[in-house]
């Protein structure tokens, strides 16, 4: 009895170290890069109070902060809950889930702390915003797991790749990096690049119905993967696996269903799609809208 018990001393021990080592690497960085608000820009201090920000991780200001709960908890128009509970999917949107956890509604037309967080996101490498998000994203994604009875350690993480004109403007692909993000937290199997873009269009620029279409032209399974993973023992790497699809905001879901049916037909056994913000459903029938409310 004394080993077992032993071995797990030592390892709280470690986990208690590498924490440490991990508080003292992000002091360090802040000292020498100055540390500034995700959304309105303002410079942070330094020092700052743990309990003041959630988990910690200082970047917002307080304004911005306190706008960005109050944002957060916004109800959906149609089904009246919160985004990470909002059971409208867009028409069309074939993603097999009842709901897609995400932090907030997006909405790209207004002035929010949301929309300037999207915007930070994607254009700029703000390592305590990817942390924060990390963090946030994690929690929900593991209720996600937990209510359909799947170990965090068994899942493959991947996500929807950016386009290549948005990779040459900016030099990052934010998904990919949240993806890895979020596996090194909850201890996933392999964060891969299972989905490849090739051509098309950004989906931005297009309607529902084209994103749709360019979404079928532009998507297919990353042939390198097998050749990595797979080509010595001739084993597909997510051949009856659990893979988590995230992505930054889902619009119409025409990128997410094209990326779950192929994740299916190379053989994942269940594709769960999350993702950090979406857009509000606009139209949706009264009578789906009144059953969602009374389950």
């Amino acid at each position: 009895m004394t080993a077992p018990r032993s071995l797990g001393i030592k390892l709280m021990k470690i986990k208690e170290i590498k924490a440490l080592l991990k508080k003292l690497g992000t002091f360090i960085r802040r000292l020498f890069c100055v540390p500034k608000c995700a959304s309105c820009g303002k410079r942070l201090p330094v020092f700052i109070d743990a309990d003041s920000l959630n988990h910690g991780i200082p970047c917002f200001c307080k304004p911005c902060l306190s706008s960005f709960c109050r944002e957060k908890t916004a109800m959906c128009h149609n089904c009246g809950r919160i985004a990470s509970e909002c059971v409208c999917i867009p028409r069309g949107c074939n993603l097999m889930q009842e709901t897609v956890p995400s932090l907030f509604f997006y909405h790209p037309d207004t002035n929010g702390v949301t929309s300037k967080v999207i915007f930070t996101l994607k254009h700029k490498k703000h390592a305590d915003l990817y942390e924060f998000i990390t963090e946030e994203l994690s929690e929900k994604i593991l209720i996600l797991l937990k209510e359909s009875d799947i170990s965090p350690s068994s899942c493959i993480f991947t996500h929807i790749p950016r386009s290549h004109e948005n990779l040459k403007r900016n030099g990052f692909d934010q998904s990919l990096r949240l993806s890895r993000l979020i596996c090194k937290k909850l201890g996933g199997a392999a964060a891969l690049s299972l989905i490849s873009r090739g051509g098309g269009k950004e989906q931005k620029k297009l309607s529902n119905r084209q994103r749709k279409e360019n979404a079928n032209k532009s998507f297919f399974i990353n042939p390198s993967i097998y050749k990595v993973r797979g080509a010595k023992s001739g084993k597909n790497p997510i051949g009856g696996k659990t893979v988590v699809l995230i992505d930054d905001v889902m619009t119409s879901g025409a990128s997410a269903s094209r990326c779950l049916k192929l994740l299916r037909s190379a053989g994942a056994s269940t594709v769960l799609f999350v993702s950090v913000a979406r857009c509000e459903v606009k139209k949706i029938k009264r009578k789906m809208c009144a059953r969602t409310v009374t389950d």
